[in-house]
């Protein structure tokens, strides 16, 4: 999960990502969901709210990886009330049913922001084989929090770099195409809660997001 975090932050793909509630009241109380896997909160806590005194924010997963994450299962419980729901890199490894079920709790606040910065094609396919996999040695040293294990598990026995290729090729070939998220956005929008469907493009190609609003908000 460290790699994967630094290697957001690297390559900065959320950078173009709007506020869901642009020029409208920002929301309080904020959910981000599997929170391990990169989220970038931090960054739009600045961006989005200028500041995190505005906003409540709880940080969750379902193997709580640091300090001040809450453990949720996305599949079985029931999420914190919130007027905002973010969900980062992690929507693809859900079944469509449960894609469906999450995105009905989601629907429950004001706003909601599901991104996913893989596309299921060849380019994408190779910049993660050689991100994760052949740059994981470079760029080990540089990862943060340091750690000897993270060392030791990387180079005289290098099982960090092949789980961590492994993950995300099978993430790549698990990515939704835009045509099934627009299909799942008509189908999870209610009378009250409305789904849509954006492309936003950063330097190395481009992120899909599902952008939730509450019809009646205020």
């Amino acid at each position: 999960m460290d790699y994967i975090r630094f290697a957001v932050d690297l390559l900065n793909p959320y950078g173009s990502i709007e506020a869901p509630w642009k020029d409208q009241k920002a929301p309080k109380t904020w959910v981000d969901l599997a929170t391990g896997t990169g989220g970038p909160v931090p960054q739009f806590l600045r961006r989005w709210l200028k500041t995190s005194e505005t906003c409540h924010l709880i940080r969750t997963d379902r193997f709580p990886s640091e300090e001040g994450v809450e453990y949720l299962d996305l599949r079985s419980d029931a999420f914190p009330p919130a007027e905002f729901y973010t969900l980062f890199n992690a929507f693809h490894h859900f079944a469509p049913a449960d894609q469906k079920d999450i995105m009905a709790k989601m629907s429950t606040g004001t706003y909601a922001l599901i991104a996913e910065p893989l596309s299921r094609s060849v380019f994408t396919f190779v910049g993660i084989f050689l991100l994760t996999g052949l740059l994981h040695w470079i760029f080990a040293p540089f990862v943060r929090p340091w750690s000897w294990r993270r060392m030791l598990w990387t180079y005289p026995i290098p099982v960090m770099p092949i789980v961590t290729c492994w993950d995300g090729l099978v993430s790549v070939l698990r990515a939704p195409r835009q045509k099934e998220l627009e299909t799942l956005a008509r189908q999870a929008s209610t009378s009250r809660f409305h789904w849509s469907v954006e492309s936003v493009s950063f330097p190395f190609g481009s992120v899909l997001i599902l952008i939730g609003q509450s019809i009646d908000k205020a």
